[in-house]
């Protein structure tokens, strides 16, 4: 007999009441305290209004389980009624419950709110003071890149000296909290443009950005020759305000690189680009992945042109991402051995492979893109955008040793004489996997 599941009841300053079950009290830990070492027979008195309390039970509710991972766009629409003020009230009232998972939520909520608007904009959301000095902003504005990565030098002093007042932990704005804690988490959950956007408001919210791995839009390594005889290696920010470093590996300022070890990336795009065949001593690239990078999305793209000089270079056991996305352009490599190399050594990767080479071999001629899920051996999906003059030997054991059972080939033209499902909406056929087998067995 399963053990009737306990209700506490909490209460509004409005004198509203809510019963709630023990993964709410477990949700804050001021309530989990106050009834693990109490026995609470009477409702618990909160000092926020009912709109307040019933959309931080709402929150909870929504989740079977309260982890790391968030639901930002019912988030979003919860708290689509808070206004600005309402928020910081919000914020004022529920911030003592001291619940990490609200806290994350109304980050996400306000970043949601602040992407993409200018730094102007952001500090009058927030009623942020501007510390920086006119010449202090136009150090910034010759200077991005170097203001991006808390470059001191000296004729350039863009770390700037902090005063007590101008701590983050002290530092007023519209939603202040106890320690700052929702403005910290604000920057820590920020993307690239509005990272920066912040940094460039005040010296502390600066000094707060600087703790955590330099957020860029795109890393990009092109392993070929240039006409310095060396490798090339950029860190840019693709849109306003935009800033970029481009340089040889061989000829890189250490100082830059002391600064990038000690802080490390944080890129939502990785792209490595082969172009020649280079030794492994010669590769910074690897250097860098496993070195460097603190990965802000999920997915690494991996470019390869014209020759397998990449196997030098990547090494999927110890890249940091979990999706791998593969081009691949001109490749003088089989199937057989491009999957040994780079998809079998590390099979809990998701990989995506768009393949555009008669040398590839699944085909004589055209392009194919192919799906393999997390934990999986085996391909689940194809995606065939030209068509098949003929279907090879190397089609027909891909098909057979590297599909799932029930998995599905796509192509825009009817490719087999067998009975095939037509997606309308994407103009598609669509074959069953084990369908396509029984077929490719009798040729």
């Amino acid at each position: 007999m399963e053990t009737p599941c306990k209700m506490y009841t909490l209460r509004s300053n409005d004198n509203k009441n809510f019963q709630v079950n023990q993964k709410i009290i477990d949700a804050s830990v001021l309530l989990k305290n106050s009834c693990e070492f109490t026995d609470i027979t009477e409702p618990i008195l909160l000092n926020c209004s009912s709109k307040c309390l019933d959309a931080f039970v709402q929150l909870i509710n929504h989740y079977d389980k309260i982890i790391d991972v968030h639901d930002t766009e019912f988030e979003i629409e919860l708290f689509e009624s808070f206004n600005r003020d309402d928020l910081g009230k919000l914020v004022e009232q529920i911030g003592y419950l001291d619940s990490d998972f609200f806290v994350e939520t109304i980050a996400d909520v306000i970043l949601d709110r602040i992407n993409g608007l200018s730094w102007k904009k952001i500090q009058d959301y927030f009623d942020l003071e501007d510390d920086f000095t006119g010449k202090e902003r136009y150090q910034i504005r010759r200077n991005k890149f170097e203001f991006l990565i808390a470059l001191t030098a000296k004729e350039l002093r863009l770390k700037f000296p902090l005063l007590p007042a101008e701590n983050i932990l002290m530092l007023h704005n519209r939603f202040f909290t106890p320690m700052n804690i929702i403005l910290r988490k604000i920057i820590e959950r920020s993307n690239e443009k509005t990272s920066f956007n912040l940094s460039v408001i005040n010296k502390a919210i600066k000094n707060e950005v600087d703790r955590y791995p330099i957020k860029i839009s795109e890393l990009e390594l092109t392993c070929a020759r240039t006409a310095y005889g060396n490798n090339r290696w950029s860190l840019s920010n693709n849109e306003k305000p935009y800033f970029g470093c481009s340089f040889e590996h061989a000829t890189y300022s250490e100082k830059y690189l002391k600064i990038i070890m000690k802080r490390k990336l944080a890129p939502y795009s990785v792209t490595i680009s082969n172009g020649s065949r280079l030794p492994p001593t010669e590769n910074i690239e690897q250097f860098l992945i496993q070195d460097f990078i603190v990965p802000k999305a999920s997915t690494l793209n991996v470019e390869f042109y014209y020759d397998c000089g990449a196997l030098n270079i990547f090494d999927i056991e110890h890249c940091p991402f979990t999706s791998v996305f593969f081009e691949l352009k001109g490749v003088d490599i089989g199937f057989n051995d491009f999957y040994q190399n780079f998809i079998s050594k590390d099979l809990s990767k998701e990989i995506k492979i768009n393949a555009k080479c008669s040398k590839f071999k699944i085909f004589n001629d055209g392009e194919i893109d192919m799906f393999k899920k997390a934990n999986c051996s085996k391909f689940n999906e194809i995606y065939i955008s030209s068509g098949i003059q003929m279907i090879s030997p190397e089609f027909k054991n891909f098909v057979l040793e590297f599909m799932e059972e029930d998995g599905i080939v796509r192509s825009e033209q009817k490719v087999f004489k067998i009975n095939s499902a037509y997606d309308k909406v994407k103009k598609q056929h669509v074959f069953k996997v084990s369908t396509v087998k029984e077929m490719l067995i009798d040729l």
